[in-house]
């Protein structure tokens, strides 16, 4: 994976997050299960919103297909038991252009871009508990 502009990235506490196991196909490609995503953007108790996006280059993603990549989920509190509210890290991924896919070419896998971060609760990933598709994000 390569980048050409600035990229953020959001803060969290330690040991709060249960890590993904995610595996390289070769040192330039992360081969990865992507998911479709909503933004949620109704305000929590404390006043915070729960999806928080943040891409690499603002203003240059309209017209896109995203997917979500998660990379990490807030630790499961047994006593809690509203899964979809549980917080998930992710990458937020697009299809790569051809000039991209040769970077990191994955037989039977979409080439894709990483092209910003965040965090969702589970309800706006579709399908979380599925496996997704994977794709290789180049």
């Amino acid at each position: 994976m390569h980048y050409r502009s600035g990229i953020d990235f959001i803060p969290v506490e330690g040991n709060t997050l249960e890590w993904r196991y995610l595996k390289f196909a070769n040192p330039r490609t992360l081969v990865a299960p992507a998911w479709d995503f909503r933004c949620d953007i109704r305000k929590t108790e404390d006043g915070s919103a729960p999806s928080e996006l943040v891409f690499d280059c603002p203003g240059g993603t309209a017209g896109h297909v995203f997917k979500c990549v998660v990379v990490g989920s807030e630790k499961a509190e047994p006593a809690r038991g509203d899964e979809g509210a549980r917080l998930h890290f992710v990458l937020i991924v697009e299809p790569a252009s051809v000039t991209e896919r040769g970077a990191g070419v994955v037989r039977n896998l979409r080439p894709c871009r990483r092209i910003g971060a965040g965090s969702l609760p589970g309800r706006c990933i579709e399908g979380l508990g599925t496996g997704g598709k994977e794709v290789a994000i180049v």
